[in-house]
């Protein structure tokens, strides 16, 4: 009996431990260390590919914003109005010359003969603004300009100022007065003008009854004429020369602008000109002759295609990397194998290096592919081919929409009385108008009125001719625009006509730089209508970051749930072994007391 109980209180373990200062302990660390092997093998996993989806979104993001960048210079090369652009080339300084977007590239040869002026006067010197200018008597006097007749109320106690207030406040609409200090014992002049130039801005005075024009040196008085050193300006007959104290103060004569363009005289009753051709604005600027060449701007062109080979290659660089698969270390890209993201390469790469249906391609435009497929621009190939022929890289780059020749042949026409009212014949939305004919018209005669009867009508981009027998009327179209022929059907007849609707033929030449936009804006596209497939591919990146973040909490709540449990059953379970311990070990004592007793 001695021998058992010794046995098992000896054990290195003991029955789950009891009584043995060895024993494996239920503790927290335990449970952590049973925690963690469970979550290295359900929870690890699963934040590895969460940690590798994030990444995807992240470089998926950047390369979007890439797209986005090199397309901006797809849309910019795939836009009308970089090709409308305009600059303006010139030889000589009598005049400039601005041409606005879409202008005719032309030439302008200007010949300046006379400047447009205004009509102006200088007043007789006063010392100070606020001198009396010396009216004999209260009175007015007159001012006319343009058939208009202004009255200026005078006071014998009238300033310069006053008298310059006066005239801006009741003519100012027309003329303009204003005082200049030009130095000197008497510095202060009234100047005044007309405010627009040109023949018709001749001004006179009249009717004074103030006296205040002589004052002025604005009258009909005569002096002695002197030239520019101060002599004696004398007739042929040898009397002396005499002007008027106006003409004597005159500093400007009222004219119009006297030139000619490209050899046609013109006359302008100003300096700066935008009715000679539609978008052309010619300011004159001195007496002489220039020259003038309306040219493309190709500046922005070459500055986008920098812009674009920059950002094309940029992103080529980025699709290399995420694409990539190194076969000796295994590593390879974020994207590699995605089919969405592996074929985007090959896509721009067959749009670059394709010809169109001309046989044109990149490289004759001064754009070139090296092997890795990074691209390359010469700017003066590009300026070659655009001094050359600019409509042709127009259309290689953005493309060109034109249409057949739409004919449209009636029938002969009928003799005899016709007539249209409103509503028998409509072309195109017009109608079609015609006076009753005479009664014995001929065919021919009863086509011509009609003929001049469709004219009238002004139908957008309908071009009305006669058969060569001048019997049947002939409608064409050239730009695109539809025929459509609504009316009676009873009136239609009589002039060979009918209701009939037709559409011209359209040939499409889709130019390289729009399919590369159109394929890049594809790709990034996020509207309730369409998805790109980069668009739908982030979408299914960002399902399954919610779908794995979703599992992860999962697993991570239920080991929570697990563990906590099992902490609080190994709490039970050691207040259940404890107690255990303390009775044994009171049991042992007694044993051990019994045992010595019997050995005494």
């Amino acid at each position: 009996m001695a021998d058992a109980i010794s046995s098992t209180t000896s054990s290195p373990k003991g029955i789950m431990g009891l009584g043995s200062s060895g024993s494996v302990n239920l503790n927290d660390e335990l449970i952590e260390k049973l925690k963690a092997a469970d979550k290295a093998a359900q929870v690890d996993p699963i934040t590895k590919r969460v940690e590798k989806n994030t990444m995807r979104v992240d470089d998926l993001a950047a390369l979007k914003t890439l797209i986005t960048n090199v397309n901006k210079s797809f849309s910019a090369l795939n836009n009308e109005a970089l090709y409308q652009k305009r600059k303006v080339n010139s030889v000589g300084e009598s005049a400039t010359v601005t041409a606005a977007s879409g202008v005719s590239l032309q030439d302008l040869n200007l010949d300046i003969k006379q400047l447009a002026q205004r009509d102006s006067f200088q007043s007789e010197k006063f010392k100070s603004q606020s001198d009396i200018i010396g009216a004999t008597q209260a009175g007015s006097f007159k001012i006319g300009i343009r058939g208009v007749s202004y009255e200026i109320n005078v006071q014998e106690s009238t300033t310069l100022q006053d008298l310059s207030d006066k005239i801006n406040e009741v003519a100012g609409g027309d003329v303009q007065a204003r005082i200049i200090n030009v130095g000197g014992d008497k510095p202060y002049q009234l100047i005044f003008q007309s405010r627009s130039t040109g023949e018709s801005q001749k001004i006179t005075f009249s009717d004074d009854t103030s006296g205040v024009l002589a004052k002025l040196g604005w009258d009909d008085g005569t002096t002695d004429l002197l030239d520019e050193d101060g002599k004696q300006v004398l007739n042929e007959d040898g009397t002396k020369k005499t002007i008027t104290n106006l003409e004597k103060n005159r500093l400007t004569t009222a004219s119009d602008a006297k030139f000619t363009y490209n050899g046609l005289e013109i006359t302008r009753d100003k300096n700066t000109i935008d009715d000679l051709r539609p978008g052309i604005t010619v300011t004159l600027k001195e007496t002489g002759k220039s020259s003038f060449g309306i040219v493309q701007d190709t500046n922005d062109i070459v500055k986008n295609l920098e812009s674009m080979v920059a950002s094309y290659n940029t992103l080529l660089t980025n699709l290399n990397i995420s694409t990539s698969f190194d076969e000796k270390s295994g590593d390879s890209g974020a994207f590699q194998g995605v089919s969405e993201i592996t074929t985007i390469r090959t896509k721009l790469n067959q749009l670059l290096t394709s010809q169109d249906k001309l046989g044109r391609s990149i490289d004759q435009y001064g754009i070139s592919m090296g092997e890795d497929g990074q691209i390359s621009f010469d700017a003066s190939t590009l300026s070659a081919k655009l001094n050359a022929d600019a409509d042709d890289v127009k259309d290689f780059f953005m493309g060109s929409t034109t249409y057949d020749v739409l004919t449209y042949t009636g029938k002969q026409v009928t003799t005899g009385s016709l007539e249209f009212v409103k509503g028998d014949l409509n072309i195109n939305g017009i109608s079609v108008t015609l006076e009753k004919t005479d009664a014995n018209a001929t065919a021919k005669e009863n086509a011509m009125a009609l003929l001049r009867a469709i004219n009238n009508a002004n139908i957008p981009g309908v071009f009305a001719s006669l058969s060569k027998d001048e019997q049947t009327l002939v409608l064409k179209t050239t730009d695109g625009t539809e025929v459509e022929i609504k009316g009676k059907d009873s009136v239609l007849s009589k002039f060979g006509l009918e209701q009939i609707s037709l559409m011209p033929t359209e040939n499409k030449n889709s130019g390289i730089f729009a399919n590369l936009n159109n394929f890049a804006s594809d790709l990034v596209i996020d509207t309730p209508d369409k998805k790109g497939s980069l668009t739908l591919y982030e979408n299914r990146l960002n399902e399954e970051d919610k779908k794995l973040n979703d599992e992860k909490e999962r697993i991570e709540t239920s080991l929570n749930q697990k563990y906590e449990t099992m902490r609080e059953r190994w709490i039970l379970y050691s207040q259940v072994i404890t107690k255990m311990e303390k009775q044994f070990s009171a049991l042992k004592t007694m044993i051990e007391y019994e045992i010595g007793n019997k050995n005494k």
